[in-house]
């Protein structure tokens, strides 16, 4: 018997990526706790500690929407493909949220300026505004991989009769 690889459903990564936009947008503004958004770009194992804090509880929030709107449309997902995807929504998170890589990616791009731009200057704490290139690249980063995230979610799923 011939193996057929899982096939993907237009319909049902438009249904996930519905999902996980949003989670990701509560995950990451407001369930974050403000610890973890603080110390998880530090060095050493407090910064990774409050970083895996955040991207653990950011990965639930998207697997829970995106088998939410599974069941609410009637599609069955592979759990090994919702775990593939979660996997690579968390890793590319984490590295991220460390804050040095994006940096190093940003500089490395050409965009090392906008990266910086709006960040307090050395010293000062006079940045009160929330919007700044690295923010803008950080979201960008995320979104992108959400992609990534839901088409490997939406692998082998289907669609159940009612």
């Amino acid at each position: 018997m011939k193996r057929t690889r899982p096939t993907v459903n237009p319909g049902v990564v438009g249904a996930l990526f519905a999902a996980v936009l949003p989670a990701h947008e509560v995950a990451d503004h407001i369930l974050q706790r403000h610890s973890d958004a603080k110390l998880k770009g530090e060095r050493g194992p407090v910064g990774r500690r409050a970083c895996t804090n955040h991207v653990a509880s950011y990965t639930l929030v998207q697997v829970a929407a995106a088998y939410g709107v599974a069941r609410a449309s009637g599609v069955r997902l592979r759990p090994g493909s919702v775990l593939a995807g979660a996997a690579v929504s968390a890793l590319t998170h984490w590295v991220v949220d460390r804050r040095e890589p994006l940096r190093r990616v940003a500089h490395a791009l050409g965009k090392g300026e906008f990266h910086d731009m709006g960040k307090p200057r050395d010293g000062h704490d006079d940045n009160p505004c929330l919007g700044t290139g690295a923010l803008a690249m950080d979201q960008a980063w995320h979104k992108g991989w959400l992609l990534a995230t839901v088409l490997l979610m939406a692998r082998g799923a289907r669609v159940v009769r009612r």
